[in-house]
Parts: structure tokens; sequence; C-alpha cells
């Protein structure tokens, strides 16, 4: 491997140097920033950067600088076309480096000259040169193998957020690139314009389904499906509190889960509290029977068992009670600490049945909510319901864009 060290007015030239020099397949090993010229230790002489750049000559072969090698390369496909060279990322960065090695030049003079006056100040700009630097490594860390326009400055800490927070990074991508492609070409590089512009962008792309559609004169039946353990009976008890004792309308409980006794005395309990009643379904024929004896209700409520989503048989079982019923509408509810994988392993075994929406529960155990946006956009299911704790009835609450926007961004804490 050849090591060689270069010295120009910015990174810029420098960057052209280790290229004319050592060609597209060097690698960039440091950076930093000196002074050359006269003085003690170079004190007046001019800014300059330094570079120290390697290339492998074993694994650069002349044949790819010849006409033919260049001319094969243009015919590729763009699918098939290399990864980009870690010199054109470099390059890429080049700008915001040169600016970090001045901003870190102006903190060492600023620290010695007015250490004792400015601690502040001091403070301040160095929090924000570790930011950048922070921002620049969260770039390079996450870079795909393949090239991919880079994201605007403006944009790159609502995309970091974004990932840090969990939604899957081509997700996230893609709705930056959006907010990148359609805001006005003008002021695109205005930080205020684009972050809001981006938040309301975002608001749009939420999917949600909002509460449950309770209409004069109509029925409205649910079931609330879901593995074992993400409370599932306690949704539906604050569901139930929340439309029989706010307001005021007629609701009917079902429990298909006879796997747990404590499931079921646990709905029992709440519905005694709440005046209502609990009927235990054995059977798809007993559940139409149930449905047909609770007519003159508003709202029938249908608790079931825990469903392990690998286990073929419970999944057939449950089906089976709602293969003739297109009227219930199947919610399917979710635990905002599961992983990404879990969570969608668990719909893909799920939308064996009509799914029309999903319920994200225990958001007050999680510190991180991007699953929640994540699986909505990847099952193409809309949220309804997100729970934030064990009380009956006031953890509930109906999912809204804003609401999912601000768990993900904290939207309500910017102060421009």
């Amino acid at each position: 491997m050849q090591v060689r060290r270069f010295e120009a007015v910015d990174m810029q030239e420098a960057l052209r140097l280790v290229k004319q020099e050592l060609g597209p397949h060097a690698i960039i090993l440091s950076t930093r920033s000196i002074k050359k010229g006269k003085g003690t230790f170079g004190l007046f002489g001019r800014p300059m950067v330094e570079v120290t750049a390697a290339v492998d000559r074993e694994q650069v072969h002349p044949s790819e600088t010849t006409p033919e090698r260049r001319s094969s390369r243009a015919l590729r496909p763009p699918a098939q076309e290399a990864p980009a060279a870690p010199l054109e990322m470099t390059r890429l960065l080049a700008p915001l480096q040169q600016e970090l090695l001045q901003v870190k030049d102006l903190l060492h003079q600023l620290s010695q000259e007015t250490r004792q006056t400015v601690p502040f100040t001091l403070g301040s700009l160095e929090r924000e040169f570790s930011a950048v630097k922070k921002m620049i490594e969260f770039l390079v860390q996450h870079r795909q193998e393949e090239a991919m326009p880079l994201i605007i400055p403006p944009l790159l800490p609502l995309y970091q957020r974004l990932v840090s927070s969990g939604v899957e990074e081509p997700i996230a991508r893609r709705l930056v690139e959006k907010a990148q492609n359609s805001a006005e070409k003008g002021r695109r590089e205005e930080d205020r314009y684009m972050r809001y512009y981006f938040v309301k962008l975002l608001l749009q792309e939420v999917p949600i389904f909002g509460p449950l559609p309770l209409r004069e004169g109509e029925q409205t039946v649910a079931a609330f499906v879901g593995p074992t353990g993400v409370g599932k009976t306690t949704t539906i008890a604050k569901l139930a509190a929340h439309y029989a004792l706010g307001e005021k309308r007629k609701v009917a409980l079902l429990t298909l889960d006879t796997y747990r006794i404590a499931a079921v005395e646990q709905l029992r309990t709440f519905a005694e509290i709440m005046g209502l009643s609990v009927d235990v379904v054995l059977s798809p024929a007993e559940l139409h029977r149930l449905l047909s004896h609770h007519q003159d209700k508003d709202l029938i409520l249908i608790d079931t068992a825990g469903r392990s989503q690998r286990d073929e048989v419970q999944m057939a079982e449950l089906s089976s009670f709602f293969a003739d019923s297109p009227s219930i509408s199947l919610h399917l509810v979710l635990s905002a600490t599961a992983s990404p994988q879990n969570l969608m392993e668990t719909v893909e075994r799920f939308q064996r049945l009509p799914l029309q929406s999903l319920v994200f529960t225990k958001l007050d155990e999680s510190n991180t909510f991007g699953t929640i946006l994540s699986t909505s956009l990847q099952a193409q299911l809309p949220l309804s319901y997100l729970t934030t704790g064990q009380r009956v009835p006031e953890d509930i609450e109906v999912a809204t864009p804003e609401r999912i926007v601000d768990l993900l961004l904290q939207v309500s804490q910017w102060h421009d």
C-alpha cells in the first residue's frame, strides 16, 4: 500500500491532488488543518489543509484507465454500476469538512484568548461543533453501498431523528427525498422552511383509521386480535368505559378467550364496575347467536385469546370465528416495545384476517416510536388507537397524524 501526504489551500484542492497522484481508488486516512509560513510554529502562516491518503497498487489495474475499459463501464446498465468509491463520498462531504476544520481552529483560538470571559459562548460553539461532527459520522455510517442522492443540510437532522427513533431507513429516506424534491427550489436551503415543510408532508403520510365509527341507528361490532400479552383486554375495557360511561352508548362485551380464566375474570371485573355484562363465546355458531341477541346495542366489543402468530392451528381456529361475519371489523393490537422484525412477522401472520387497523399499546414503556409508523406503512394498515398506561379509561387516545409526528420529531418542543 502506498501512503502519501498532501498539502493544499483547501479541501477541494487537496482531493484533486489525491485523485491526480493516487487515482480514483485512493482512500482518505486523515485530514487536519495546518499553518504554513513564517513565524514561530507557523503562527502567522497561511491556514492550509493536510490530507493523508493511501492506495493499494495491487488492486488497481492499468487496464482500468484505458479507453476500452472506460467504454465497457459506460455500457453497463445503471443497476449494475459499481458502488461509489470512498474518495467520491469524501469529495461530497469536503465543503462541510472544510468548515469543520475552520470552526475547530476558531474554537482553539477563542479558548486561548477568552477562556475566562466567555465560557457560555465557547460551550455553545463546542456543542454546535459536536452536533455537526456527529451528523457527518451518522451520514457516513448509514450510507448504503450504492451511491444515493445526498440529503440537503436542512433535512439531514430530521432524517437522522427518524432513523434514531426507529423508522426503517428506506422509509425515512423516501420521506426526506420526497420533501427535498417537492419543496420550492429557491427555498431548499432555508432551515425553518424545510423543517416545517417536511412536517407538513409527514402529516399527510401517516395512515389514520380514526375512532370506531358509531353512527345513529347503526350497530358497530369490533374485535381485537393479537399475540399474548399486548393488552387486548385492557384496551377493550378502556374503550367500553369511554363509550358506555363517557358517551352513554349501549355497549356489550363478548370474549373468545376461553384459554385464560384470569382474562375472563379481568373483563368481568371491568364490566361490573361499568354496569355491563360479559358473554363467553365457545364457537362461531354461538358468536352469531349472541350478535343477534345484542341487536339493541350500539357497540359490541369482542376480546380474543392471545395467539402465537407461529401456531397455524390457533390462527386457523381464530379465523373460523370471523369467516362468515363481514360486519365485524378486526383490529390488530401490537406492543410498541416489540422489535421491528417481530412486529412485521405478527402482522404478516394475522393478515389472513381482514384487518382494518392497528392499535399500539405500551407507549409508556417504549423510548422509541418509529416502529409505529414503519409497521403501519409497510403493512398498509392505518392506525386507530394508542394506549399509554394501565389506567381505565384515561390511558387511551385516538391516533392522529399530529401525535405520531410529535412522537417521532418532538415538534411540540421546537421554539422557532
